[in-house]
């Protein structure tokens, strides 16, 4: 397993990818910063082929609830999230095929 730790401001996000079982995950946190708009790029999977991936989170509203719909094909591409301030948030990614 792969862990990759960054902090901007004060918002953590630990990624980090299993690449026997073909998923990967993405969680942010921001308990002491206002409100933040974040962009993350999906690409460089440890799988070939498609990637699916959903959003969860914890806030006042929330409780590791599924946000949004699901992102058919995610490699590649770039999400927009939303990072409420109090919030946990975590991107899943999930191969769509079995092939390695």
């Amino acid at each position: 397993m792969k862990a990759n730790r960054i902090i901007i401001a004060l918002l953590l996000v630990i990624a980090a990818a299993v690449a026997e079982h073909k998923t990967a995950a993405v969680l942010i946190s921001n308990f002491k910063s206002e409100p933040r708009i974040i962009s993350l790029a999906f690409q460089n999977a440890p799988w070939k082929g498609a990637t699916r991936a959903q959003l969860f989170r914890t806030d006042d509203t929330h409780d590791f609830e599924k946000i949004g719909g699901e992102i058919p094909d995610a490699a590649g591409s770039r999400l927009r999230l939303e990072v409420p301030q109090n919030s946990v948030g975590l991107v899943q990614l999930v191969s769509q095929d079995g092939a390695g």
